[in-house]
């Protein structure tokens, strides 16, 4: 009985040491994190980061972010949680990154999203609120970004889907000139409306001074006088993608985009004289049609 009474001693008192030892390890991770993401953020002149609530999970090294504002200057960028599953710490330009974000507030300006801006505000979109994820992973030695998946989902516009390999990348010297000598690998795009297509219809009306109902008409008759041209062509991979583009904006609901060139077609490539047609046959692009809820 005496050796049960010092064995159960032992034994709480080991289970005490592991409870504190483990709060003291989750404390300093903790506090490495919090430090690694504001030296992160700091590598970006003018950035700043806040949030209510850190929490890290030491045994899958999730690291959640609560309540966030990103900010740079007068712009500012919101989340109600930023959860990071993986995270390169070692390069300035992370190598690779798996993230989820809920309840993103982002104003749609070049600042944040470049070229596609001025085709947003001319939608009248000027913020996009919604859930995203991102993950991808670089390989520095044959420069080839793997997008494995990058989705957003608002609401008001859609839901939609990416996922692409970009080579010829140097993300270790990344400049926006260096988007030039960009190449085009396999990727997939997927699409489910919610509101984008009637924007772009209702703002191609309002700049042709016509009905929103002849605006979607013009728009197709504009696709399947392409896709009768491709075909005169012996284009015939090109006319069934512009058949599928306006099959989707008669009924716009789900939209599958797929490219799959023999090799990485140069970015370039689109800006010499080439037509849309020879285009679409240089990515071996194909376009698909699907119901809303399909699970394509």
């Amino acid at each position: 009985m005496k050796f049960l009474g010092r064995f159960s001693k032992i034994l709480v008192g080991f289970v005490l040491f592991m409870v504190l030892a483990y709060g003291g390890l989750q404390w300093f991770v903790h506090d490495q994190v919090d430090k690694g993401i504001h030296e992160a953020v700091a590598r970006i002149p003018g950035m700043d980061v806040k949030y209510s609530r850190l929490d890290v999970r030491i045994f899958d090294q999730t690291v959640t972010l609560t309540e966030v504002e990103l900010s740079q200057g007068a712009k500012r960028i919101f989340a109600d949680k930023v959860e990071f599953f993986d995270f390169d710490e070692k390069h300035s330009m992370p190598h690779h990154m798996r993230m989820a974000v809920q309840g993103l507030v982002m104003p749609a300006d070049f600042t944040h999203l470049g070229a596609l801006a001025p085709l947003l505000e001319a939608l009248g979109v000027l913020e996009l609120r919604g859930d995203g994820a991102l993950d991808y992973a670089y390989s520095p030695t044959d420069k080839v970004l793997h997008v494995n998946d990058f989705r957003f989902d608002d609401k008001e516009l859609g839901n939609l889907e990416l996922s692409i390999d970009l080579s010829n990348v140097d993300l270790d010297d990344y400049r926006m000139e260096k988007l030039v000598g960009l190449h085009i690998g396999a990727g997939s795009l997927r699409f489910v409306d919610a509101g984008l297509v009637e924007r772009i219809f209702e703002t191609y009306a309002r700049s042709r001074n016509m009905s929103r109902e002849m605006a979607r008409e013009v728009m197709v008759g504009e696709l399947e006088t392409l896709a009768a041209q491709a075909r005169a062509e012996d284009m015939e991979q090109a006319a069934q993608a512009y058949a599928g583009l306006a099959g989707f904006l008669v009924e716009p609901e789900g939209i599958l985009v797929r490219t799959d060139p023999e090799q990485p077609v140069p970015w370039m490539y689109f800006f010499m004289g080439r037509n849309g047609a020879e285009s679409i046959n240089l990515l071996n692009l194909t376009v698909e049609e699907f119901a809303g809820e399909s699970d394509q």
